[in-house]
């Protein structure tokens, strides 16, 4: 945040009246509470240390209450983030950048009506800021309205064409309701302005996958592991590809290193047990179902299968399902929020 760092010092007292070198002390605080390459810890402590003096005009104060804000959302204190960010709208009810930080946070706490309201009323004040359709398309997604995400994408890219992520977003919002050839396109568009991340390269695989494209999605995956060799979730995706195509062996060898870089991937253990009980190993199929129901209980696709295998595939048995679930590569993408006002 700009424009309040010259601030009318002379004048001003601290809260014990002492006045020694209390305009450089004021700069220097003002400095640092505004800078963005300082620790969350720094901008908290100067803009508090700002805040204990009198005589600041409302929008400084506000100005000042949106940078601690700030602070306290890079440290992850969503709540205090909040609360400051509140303060500094109650100062300047027309303060859009505030509207539009806070909404993320509340994104953050999976409040998603309340990121809705902040970004439509950042976007009443700013109407062409394409970062605020970005997000808020991004918490319709949140409250599965996928067709209103996909039109503030829209007007995300129309006012923004450049930026990567928008694309990226579109492409989870596609992949969402099943249009998995415009994810491809959108993620292909992300690859195309952000080709040094795995993330576009493992999206498009995913969706190459449901669509059962299983080469051009193998050949995804192996570009993205590539970029990021210890990310588990890309070897899952492609022990996922090769058990589409029938490798079991090379599937497990994949599921192997996801096990062993994310031993907490319920999916992963639903993969591999699938490939464990394709090729008759019923033990192995049996352990790894056992792992991800500790991991998730209630994950469905375990239960399930782990019901089938203990009853010999009885379809009969009361496992709550006529037939065997497969383990269908979902490998959703993660939305990106557009970045912090600073």
């Amino acid at each position: 945040m700009t424009g309040w760092l010259a601030l009318l010092v002379v004048g001003l007292a601290g809260p014990t009246g002492e006045s020694a070198d209390l305009p450089s002390v004021l700069q220097q605080d003002a400095m640092t509470c505004e800078r963005a390459d300082v620790s969350p810890d720094t901008t908290v402590s100067a803009c508090k240390s700002l805040l204990q003096f009198g005589g600041l005009a409302p929008a400084d104060q506000a100005a000042i209450l949106f940078d601690l804000a700030r602070g306290y959302d890079l440290k992850g204190e969503m709540a205090r983030a909040i609360a400051n960010y509140s303060a500094a709208i109650k100062l300047e009810p027309d303060f859009a950048w505030a509207y539009y930080d806070r909404g993320r946070a509340y994104y953050a706490r999976g409040e998603y009506d309340r990121a809705i309201a902040d970004n439509d009323a950042a976007l009443r004040l700013r109407p062409d800021d394409a970062s605020a359709f970005n997000n808020r398309g991004i918490a319709w997604l949140g409250e599965g309205k996928v067709e209103r995400a996909i039109a503030d994408f829209d007007q995300a890219i129309r006012l923004n064409p450049n930026t990567a992520s928008t694309f990226y977003n579109r492409g989870f919002a596609f992949f969402r309701a099943g249009r998995y050839d415009r994810a491809i396109a959108d993620f292909s568009a992300y690859i195309g302005l952000a080709p040094q991340y795995a993330d576009g390269f493992g999206a498009r695989g995913a969706a190459r996958l449901r669509e059962r494209d299983t080469d051009r999605a193998l050949s995804d995956f192996d570009q993205a592991i590539t970029l990021e060799p210890d990310n588990a979730a890309l070897y899952s995706l492609r022990g996922a590809a090769w058990f589409d195509r029938g490798d079991n062996e090379r599937a497990i060898a994949d599921f192997d290193r996801a096990v062993e870089r994310n031993p907490d991937s319920a999916e992963t253990f639903d993969r591999r047990g699938v490939a464990f009980d394709a090729q008759g190993d019923h033990a192995r199929a049996i352990a790894d179902y056992d792992r991800a129901i500790a991991l998730d209980p209630h994950d469905e696709i375990a239960l399930v299968n782990l019901c089938l295998v203990r009853s010999n595939g009885d379809v009969a048995a009361e496992c709550n399902k006529s037939s065997r679930l497969d383990s269908e590569p979902s490998g959703e993408p993660t939305l990106k929020l557009a970045l912090p006002k600073t």
